[in-house]
């Protein structure tokens, strides 16, 4: 009788450590797609950041490109009305 009553302990302790286990196992799997995840979001945010880098310089260009424009167009009409005296 003792010895069938701690083969049936060492066989519930055998069950709850596999089932553990299992579930050490599940959040293994639940904590690699959370670090994924992350990972994702950390690309998206340096993707963002050269969006924005880019967007910034190509809207600086456009201002001097404007600026450009609003000088040469200035100095081609002060040169007609020079032209025309």
């Amino acid at each position: 009788m003792i010895i069938d009553a701690k083969r049936e302990k060492i066989k519930d302790l055998l069950t709850f450590i596999q089932e553990r286990l299992d579930e050490l196992e599940e959040e293994k799997e639940e904590l690699k797609q959370y670090q994924v995840s992350i990972l994702d979001l950390a690309f998206l945010g340096e993707r963002y950041s050269l969006v924005i880098s880019c967007h910034a310089s190509i809207c600086h260009r456009l201002m001097i490109e404007r600026e450009d424009l609003s000088s040469i167009a200035s100095t081609r009409g002060n040169s007609k009305i020079v032209q025309k005296h």
